[in-house]
């Protein structure tokens, strides 16, 4: 239970931290396009998306979380067998989302 949880917590970092790390490089391929900005400008809009990105990762972590709860009773195999589609459907609309050209 709790390796589990652990790995839950985990998991869940990692996702912040893509999505903290998305940002600034977003800003650094379009920074042409945004002309003269400061270092604290950067730093504000990793601040003001902060509570977006919390809140976007507790999404992701949902279907992470019904799986992990389903280990409890059901095979491992089974878990692993649902659970591969739904990551790979989560890695093709994220790299959609952010390879779009603005």
């Amino acid at each position: 239970m709790k390796q589990r949880l652990i790995y839950f917590l985990k998991y869940y970092v990692f996702w912040l931290a893509i999505m903290l790390l998305q940002k600034p490089l977003f800003m650094l391929s379009q920074h042409a396009q945004l002309g003269d900005v400061q270092a604290l400008d950067w730093l504000r809009v990793i601040a003001h998306a902060f509570p977006l990105d919390l809140s976007v990762a507790s999404y992701i972590m949902v279907l992470f979380g019904l799986l992990l709860t389903a280990s409890f009773f059901a095979p491992a195999r089974i878990i692993a067998r649902s659970a591969k589609p739904a990551w790979r459907i989560r890695a093709i609309a994220d790299s959609i989302r952010t390879n779009r050209s603005y």
